[in-house]
Formats: C-alpha cells, structure tokens, sequence
C-alpha cells in the first residue's frame, strides 16, 4: 500500500493539500513503513481557487499508484476528486507525518469532510 501526505520539508504534513510543493509517499508492507520518496506536486505551482476550474489532475498524476491520502484538510471538490479516482481520505491534526501513518495504521484517522478547515480532526 502506498500513503501520500502533502508536505512543504519532507518530514511534516503541510497546511495547505493543493499548495504544498511536494507529497511524502510512503510504502507500507505488513503494517510497517518500508520506504519513503519525495513526489513534486505541479498544482502548487499554478494559480487555482478552492473552485476553480484547472481540476486536480496535476495531483492525481503525482498521486499515481498510491491508495490513501491524510492531510490536515481540504476543499470538498479535491475530496471528491480523489475519492473519485478510487482514493482513500483522511484527515488528522498531527504535524508529524510518521505519526499520522501510524495513527491510520492503527484506524485512528477520521474519513474526509470535505471540509477546508485545516487541522478538522
């Protein structure tokens, strides 16, 4: 299985889903974490409103092969995006993203709102 987290340094989970430069993915094997890589995320680069019409395919792209996304929170319409594409959602007020694999590993992460408050769990 395959978790992605928005990030802006690679080790926290960044505020903003659609603005943060990078996904974190890690690879998970038997409930441990087996690797990690940095994937550049080109819809931070872009102009876009929470409803605006660019789409999220620039992130599904870069979401490409992965099955569950946690992040602090986003816009109903890229929950729905993604949802759409067949990928899991959820939310957590952690700032640490080890930490927020291991509370999803563990079942403690609520499924996404759509809600664009950030930190909504």
């Amino acid at each position: 299985m395959k978790i992605a987290i928005p990030t802006e340094d690679g080790t926290h989970i960044g505020d903003h889903f659609g603005r943060s430069p990078s996904f974190l993915v890690f690879s998970i094997e038997e409930g441990q974490i087996r690797e990690k890589s940095l994937r550049q995320n080109t819809h931070a680069e872009g102009e876009h409103g929470h409803e605006g019409a660019s789409g999220h395919s620039d992130i599904l792209a870069a979401l490409a092969g992965c099955q569950v996304v946690i992040a602090h929170g986003m816009g109903p319409r890229a929950v729905r995006d993604l949802e759409a594409s067949g990928l899991e959602v959820r939310l957590t007020s952690t700032d640490d993203a080890e930490e927020a694999i291991q509370l999803y590993l563990q079942g403690q992460l609520p499924s996404a709102t759509g809600s664009c408050q950030p930190r909504c769990a």
